[in-house]
Parts: structure tokens; sequence; C-alpha cells
């Protein structure tokens, strides 16, 4: 029963992100559905920046919402442990872990996984709780599962923004080009007045 309530989670969570183009709003849209389909009420999404340098959250809920567009340095918290080490933490008890970033002084435990797609590490999923020790082995499998489908929406909206970026900049690139050719036809086209009246 458990096994195709999870795979019932999965593919809620995955038909919420599907089809999204735009990286905040998958973000957005994973933490919304896992909130609603886990029953896990305290949910963010942490990205690091281009250098690696620190992470902020960038989709929440819960008493995790007031985080949004926080940010620590990379050797900070939980979160900043899960990307250095691309490895799931288990917090059974936050006050006792000393890398341990409070986003509100209710939540207990944590889990925390990272969104992996391939060899690259995207973000971290965090699921908090307001109970000491709530995340056991079933709730850790969901989580990573829910992590690895949510790291591959993420990337297909990142490469669809890419990709948009690009044939902006070749249409600018190609109508720079008519521009100057425009511009030398007409340069010739006087040359070659110029030459028959000489």
């Amino acid at each position: 029963r458990r096994m195709a309530d999870r795979q019932i989670t999965l593919y809620e969570v995955l038909r919420g992100v599907s089809g999204q183009l735009d990286p905040d709003n998958v973000a957005r849209l994973a933490v919304e559905a896992i909130a609603r389909f886990t029953g896990w009420p305290h949910v963010c999404i942490a990205l690091p920046d281009e250098g690696w340098t620190q992470w902020s959250v960038v989709a929440a809920s819960g008493n995790l919402a007031a985080a949004v567009g926080m940010a620590c340095d990379i050797s900070k918290g939980v979160i900043g442990r899960t990307l250095r080490t691309t490895l799931t933490q288990v917090v059974p008890d936050a006050s006792a872990d000393r890398d341990y970033v409070s986003g509100h002084p209710d939540i207990r435990s944590e889990v925390t996984v990272p969104l992996r797609h391939g060899d690259r590490i995207l973000g971290v999923i965090d699921v908090g709780s307001n109970l000491l020790d709530a995340f056991g082995g079933d709730e850790v499998i969901l989580a990573e599962s829910l992590a690895e489908a949510v790291a591959l929406a993420l990337d297909n909206a990142r490469l669809f923004r890419a990709s948009q970026r690009e044939l902006a900049e070749r249409r600018r690139a190609e109508e720079a080009l008519r521009e100057q050719t425009a511009e030398l036809q007409a340069r010739n086209e006087e040359l070659d007045a110029f030459a028959r009246t000489v």
C-alpha cells in the first residue's frame, strides 16, 4: 500500500510540474504539489548561485514560506551541507545539528535531498517537520524520488530558457547582419553610380 501511495504522490507531483518552462514556476509548483500530496507542510527548494558561493530559497511552503529570498553562504546550513556533499541529509533533531540554520523556530527535524540530474546538482529540496525524528526510511525514499522528478523538470525548464536566450541572440545577430548587408549594398550602389559617371 505504501508503494502505491508513493507512486501516486510521485505521479501527482510530476503532473504538477511537467510542461512548465520557467524554472521559478517549476520550483513554486513543485513545492505546492509536494506539500499538498505528501502532507509535509514545510517544504522549500533552494538553489546555488552560478559561482556556488551561496544558496537561496526560491520557493517554500508552510513555516518556511517566509524564507523565500533568504540567502546563505554555501558553507552554512544543512542545505549547504547537502550541496557540498551531494548526499541526502536526515536531521532527526534540528537543535542538535551543528549546521542547522533555522528557517522557522517550530521546525524540529528535517530531510534535505539534492536535486540531481545526471552528474549535476541543481539545488536541494528541504522538508521540515514540527516533530522530532519525523523522517524514516519511507519518507526519505519518497523525498529522493520527488527530488529526481523535480530535478528533471528544473533542468528541462533551464534548457528551454537557455535555448530561448540563444534564439533571441541569433535573431539579434541576424538582424544586425541584415542591416549591415543593406548598408553595404547601398554603398555599393552609390559606388556603382559614381563609377558610371566618371
